[in-house]
C-alpha cells in the first residue's frame, strides 16, 4: 500500500550557509563537515542500520560540492540512495509503485530507536496524516539525558503519510515546527528518537527535564554507554557528599 523513505539532509547548500553554530563555529567549512561525518557515523548511521524493519529507502541528500571521498563512504550502505538535487526534484522522478507515500525525517547527528520504522509503518492508515512520537535529548557535553520537552507534534523526527494523487509534498513540505498547521497530526506514546545536543548545533537546546535512569534499550550502544558514564559520575558525587557529611 505504501513506499517509505527516510530522508536525511546531510549538508545540502552548506557552502552557501553563512550561519554559525551556538558556539560561533562556521558551518560551511571542511572542518564542520568532518565533524558532521563523525557525528553521523557515531549516532545516526548505526541507529538506521539497526532498524528491526528494513522495508524503506534511506535518502541521503548531499551538496553537489561534497568531496567524493565522503560520498563513496556510503554508496554501498544498505537501503541508501544518495542524491545531490533538491528533495522535490528527486521525488518528482521516483517511480510510484504504491498509492501512498511515507516520508520520515532524520537529522544527520541524531539517532532513532531500533523500532522507529516498524512503529511508524504499523500506524499506517489510508489517509493523509502527520506522525510524531515522544523522544529523548542527549546533552553530549555532560553525558546527560533529558525528556524531549515537547507538548505538540512538532519534532524534527516527523513522518508524513500522504496519498499520491499529485506531486508529493513530503515531510519537508514546511519547517517541522509548522507542519501540523498543514496536516492533521498525532503523537505516539513511545520514545522513538534521540536528539543529540552538541556544540556545533545551530539552534537545538535542552528543553526537557533530566532523566537519571532512562530506558535506552533499542538505541545505539554509544548512547547506552553514555548513560552508564553519567550514572557512574553521579554515584561518585553522592558517595563523596555522604563521606563529607559523615
Amino acid at each position: 500500500m505504501f513506499q517509505h523513505f527516510l530522508i536525511t539532509r546531510f549538508n545540502y547548500g552548506w557552502l552557501d550557509n553563512v550561519a554559525k553554530s551556538r558556539t560561533g563555529t562556521a558551518v560551511n567549512t571542511p572542518q564542520w563537515l568532518e565533524e558532521r561525518v563523525r557525528l553521523f557515523e557515531t549516532f545516526c548511521l548505526p541507529s538506521v542500520l539497526g532498524q528491526t524493519c528494513q522495508d524503506f529507502t534511506w535518502v541521503l541528500q548531499f551538496d553537489p560540492q561534497t568531496p567524493v571521498e565522503i560520498l563513496d563512504r556510503y554508496k554501498t550502505t544498505s537501503n541508501v540512495e544518495i542524491i545531490q538535487e533538491p528533495i522535490a526534484d528527486y521525488f518528482a522522478q521516483v517511480k510510484r509503485e504504491k498509492p501512498f507515500l511515507l516520508t520520515s525525517r532524520l537529522d544527520n547527528d541524531d539517532a532513532l530507536h531500533q523500532s522507529y520504522i516498524e512503529a511508524v509503518q504499523s500506524c499506517f492508515a489510508e489517509k493523509t496524516q502527520l506522525l510524531d512520537s515522544r523522544g529523548l535529548q542527549f546533552d553530549r557535553s555532560q553525558d546527560r539525558f533529558h525528556t524531549d520537552g515537547r507538548r505538540k507534534p512538532n519534532s524534527p523526527f516527523l513522518t508524513l503519510i500522504e496519498k499520491l494523487d499529485g506531486d508529493p509534498k513530503t515531510v519537508h513540505y514546511a519547517d517541522h515546527a509548522k507542519m501540523r498547521r498543514h496536516f492533521p497530526a498525532r503523537r505516539l506514546k513511545q520514545r522513538l528518537w534521540c536528539q543529540v545536543v552538541h556544540e556545533t548545533n545551530l539552534l537545538n537546546r535542552i528543553r526537557g527535564r533530566r532523566l537519571w535512569r532512562p530506558d535506552l534499550s533499542g538505541f545505539p550502544e554509544v548512547l547506552q554507554a553514555a548513560t552508564n558514564s553519567s550514572l557512574t559520575r553521579f554515584m561518585g558525587v553522592r558517595k563523596r557528599s555522604a563521606e563529607r557529611a559523615a
